[in-house]
């Protein structure tokens, strides 16, 4: 695949350290690690505050019949 397009993405130092740790450990590169967490998250998007509005309400409802 080829990868023609830049991001340029400001991090706080905590950020960019945690990143240069990750990425060490993981064995590639701070920009290597980024994409992959950048593409991690496009397959697999975060719920939309409305889906998780209803798992905390469901989680609420499980355990009043839990105790009940």
């Amino acid at each position: 695949m080829e990868r023609a397009k830049v991001l340029s993405v400001r991090l706080s130092e905590d950020e960019y350290e945690e990143l240069l740790l990750l990425a060490a450990r993981s064995g590639v590169g701070p920009s290597t690690m980024a994409r992959g967490l950048i593409l991690q998250g496009l397959m697999e998007p975060p719920p939309s505050p409305y889906e998780a509005s209803l798992a905390a309400r469901v989680a609420v409802l499980e355990e009043w019949v839990a105790a009940h």
